[in-house]
């Protein structure tokens, strides 16, 4: 603790002093460690510490009484002669630690919106395309718990004449031919209902370009097809009463 440290010309930068100065090794501990810092330096100075290599994470305060958090990565050794010799490296992580939080942030908004979206959401697994995560609005079209749908795979939950398009879809996309695939199909209900929607699915990437999982969106078209149905019977009623006008007016 009586002993002096040489700073580098980076350890000098964070600590805002001079380039590459050697200074008092309890100066240095006292005026520009945090508590937890101080604590951690001391038990290695002191021999609390075992020997070896350890790292820990503490507050560093500059000559300006600026604050930086930094990862600091340490070894104690001891000589031959008995001298206690303790080397370290020390890494600002102040951008590191924002970047987490600010990634922290968008990850809890987009689970806010993926749970709280009035549009159906769902991520499957690759190979036979189970559900790895739904959010509500999906569960209330198709009628199922969320445990019921985790249980599930796509194919479980889709029209038996729907399922050679699903499956023709799915591998042009994953063989590269389509970057996405989107069609109309139906879905089954417990109660043996089906009701149909528009469903759009992407591929999810993982860091080696493998595809890690699908993202999907499953919108209800139960009204629209209901419409349409409507303006075909009226389509087909007004044929019929052509026909029949015909044949009063030809006697």
């Amino acid at each position: 603790a009586a002993g002096t440290i040489k700073l580098s010309e980076g350890a000098s930068r964070l600590l805002g002093a001079d380039a590459h100065p050697t200074v008092p090794l309890r100066d240095l501990v006292d005026r520009h460690l945090d508590g937890v810092g101080r604590k951690r330096v001391e038990a290695m100075l002191d021999g609390t510490a075992t020997e070896g290599e350890g790292q820990c994470e503490f507050g560093l305060i500059g000559e300006d009484g600026t604050h930086r958090r930094v990862l600091v990565r340490g070894r104690r050794l001891t000589a031959e002669d008995g001298t206690v010799v303790v080397t370290g490296t020390a890494i600002g992580i102040a951008e590191l630690r924002a970047a987490e939080h600010a990634r922290s942030e968008s990850e809890a908004l987009f689970r806010e919106g993926f749970n709280g979206s009035p549009i159906g959401m769902c991520y499957t697994a690759p190979g036979e395309l189970g559900f790895i995560r739904v959010n509500d609005a999906l569960c209330r079209l198709l009628k199922r718990s969320r445990e019921e749908l985790l249980a599930l795979t796509m194919s479980d939950v889709t029209h038996p004449d729907d399922l050679a398009e699903s499956e023709t879809g799915r591998r042009d996309m994953v063989s590269g031919v389509n970057g996405h695939f989107e069609c109309e199909k139906r879905y089954l209900r417990p109660d043996g209902s089906s009701v149909w929607v528009s469903l759009h699915v992407v591929p999810v990437y993982g860091p080696g370009s493998e595809i890690r999982a699908y993202f999907s969106q499953v919108v209800d078209l139960t009204a629209r097809k209901e419409r349409e149905m409507q303006l075909v019977q009226e389509a087909a009623d007004l044929e019929r009463l052509a026909d029949v006008r015909s044949a009063v007016a030809a006697g």
